[in-house]
């Protein structure tokens, strides 16, 4: 299936799969990649989301190109600045649609739809995944464990003013970002697609949600979801699960590393984000949704 590159009308690039055999008032989903990655990374998920007959984008977040050239960027970009990129793509997709897409984060990507909800009134929240999504309190736990596993990487990363190292060599991104089993080879466009990411991104999902935002997205929690899972060693499972808790959210679970966007799961996930959306639809426009909820997916390694 053939990708696109679509440009909105601020500037913000999307990649764009047309839906297989969709009908015309299918909700278009809108991908939203992780810390250090890209919208090429989500090429799988996208033509798995697609196959099934729904339009499918993935923004690619603007960060400042050099750090070295453009130090003060490298600090004011946050995960509101990202917000604002998935605001400007939800516009430009609900023009040519004429439907607001339905919104599916991955880590990172979770926390910068959370502030870009923070923008949304209660009865304007779209259906809203979110994959592998980070603590609601903030993920400064979570990095610490990171640079106690890993301090060499983060030494390096903080000298050279570039945190992609935090990834440092391909074994750890293999044993904590990518999907278990996966080989070298197989991993190496994943690797050489990470891009370094900007300070204040990092820096900005640091810090908790506040009380009124957990509120806004606990009031509309019957359009989040959470897919976690099982093991990923970045956010865990047990994390994951008080936070949807908090927000009243629905979880499925998957037998699942972080990597949880990338094949040999994207196809499972993309089958599980179409069940989400048949659900929503179903009610939408008052069909029965009874035995159409959604189990915990298995993975093999």
């Amino acid at each position: 299936m053939e990708i696109q590159r679509k440009t909105t009308c601020q500037g913000i690039s999307l990649l764009y799969a047309e839906a297989k055999n969709g009908s015309l008032d299918a909700t278009p989903v809108l991908l939203v990649h992780g810390a250090c990655g890209s919208a090429q990374q989500m090429a799988d998920l996208m033509r798995a989301v697609a196959t099934q007959g729904h339009p499918t984008y993935a923004v690619e977040l603007q960060r400042p190109h050099d750090p070295k050239s453009d130090f003060l960027s490298w600090f004011t970009t946050t995960t509101t600045s990202y917000a604002e990129d998935i605001a400007e793509a939800t516009m430009w997709i609900e023009g040519q649609h004429l439907r607001t897409p339905a919104l599916v984060g991955h880590s990172q990507g979770c926390y910068a739809i959370w502030r870009f909800l923070e923008q949304c009134g209660e009865d304007e929240i779209p259906l809203t995944i979110c994959i592998a999504p980070p603590p609601l309190k903030g993920a400064l736990i979570p990095a610490l464990k990171y640079i106690a596993r890993h301090p060499l990487w983060f030494i390096l990363a903080t000298l050279t003013q570039n945190l992609l190292w935090i990834f440092g060599r391909k074994k750890i991104a293999m044993e904590e970002l990518f999907p278990a089993g996966l080989s070298l080879q197989a991993a190496e466009p994943l690797y050489s697609e990470l891009k370094p990411e900007p300070y204040g991104a990092f820096l900005s999902m640091l810090k908790p949600l506040s009380g009124s935002t957990i509120e806004k997205i606990k009031a509309a929690s019957k359009k989040i979801i959470f897919f976690i899972g099982r093991r990923d060693k970045i956010f865990n499972e047990e994390t994951q699960q008080a936070d949807a808790q908090t927000l009243r959210a629905p979880v499925q679970y998957f037998d699942a590393t972080h990597g949880m966007v990338y094949t040999p799961y994207a196809e499972e996930v993309a089958k599980s984000i179409i069940e989400r959306l048949k659900i929503e639809h179903a009610k939408l426009v008052g069909w029965p949704v009874l035995g159409n909820q959604p189990r915990s997916a298995t993975f093999g390694q």
